[in-house]
């Protein structure tokens, strides 16, 4: 009997094919969960439409200044561009440029500029995800351990600023979204509270962090 007929060794490869498939599902469905949360932080702080004009949010709006600068610079001067800071002409770009360069070569394909912002930053985020996910796995965390791991990252911050935001509720007399979600309980300098949230100030506006953060993953 040949080897590749042997039921046992075809047992053995049903048996791996079944550990790849259960040790894949919870990775598909956190990347999918994250997906679908940074499609729409992304799309509610990336020049979202609304009837009186374009709208971003948080820290977001003062990098995107910036960003709308490099891109319509390269969508006017080409690659060439790549050699000049656009807001103040005549020095050098020190500012890592490639996801702006590639943001542009969208505008030029013909996609919204939306679109050119929200896609390159999505796919870098997901594309980090998974692999956090992954190298927690590698390092010896079960699947809690390692979604565990992508919580702490992604929803750090002040666990102090939880009593405020606990006492602003029962205060407030109002539904806890309308009391609390407009706040920053990570950062709250009246009370001595100076943290920084990887999410708001780290991942939405810095378009070429996201790409550093899965790089940096990788390697």
């Amino acid at each position: 009997m040949t080897p590749q007929s042997d039921p046992e060794v075809a047992l053995l490869s049903s048996s791996n094919r079944r550990t790849t498939l259960r040790e894949a599902i919870p990775l598909l469905f956190t990347v999918l969960f994250f997906a679908v949360l940074f499609s729409h932080l992304l799309s509610t702080h990336m020049l979202q439409p609304k009837a009186d004009g374009l709208y971003s949010a948080g820290t977001t709006w003062g990098d995107l200044a910036w960003h709308l600068s490099m891109i319509s610079n390269f969508v006017q001067r080409g690659s060439a561009a790549v050699k000049e800071n656009p807001i103040y002409p005549g020095t050098k770009l020190s500012y890592p440029f490639v996801p702006d360069l590639i943001s542009a070569w969208m505008v030029k394909s013909g996609l919204s500029l939306r679109v050119s912002l929200i896609l390159p930053s999505l796919l870098a985020i997901v594309g980090f995800i998974a692999a956090m996910y992954v190298l927690a796995r590698s390092m010896g965390a079960g699947t809690i351990g390692a979604i565990s791991a992508l919580l702490l990252l992604l929803f750090n911050g002040s666990i102090f600023g939880t009593i405020y935001l606990w006492r602003d509720y029962h205060s407030s007399g109002a539904s806890f979204a309308s009391a609390v979600l407009r706040k920053d309980y990570s950062n709250i300098p009246e009370h001595n509270l100076w943290f920084s949230n990887f999410v708001c100030d780290y991942l939405l506006p810095q378009r070429a962090a996201d790409w550093g953060c899965l790089i940096g993953t990788l390697v």
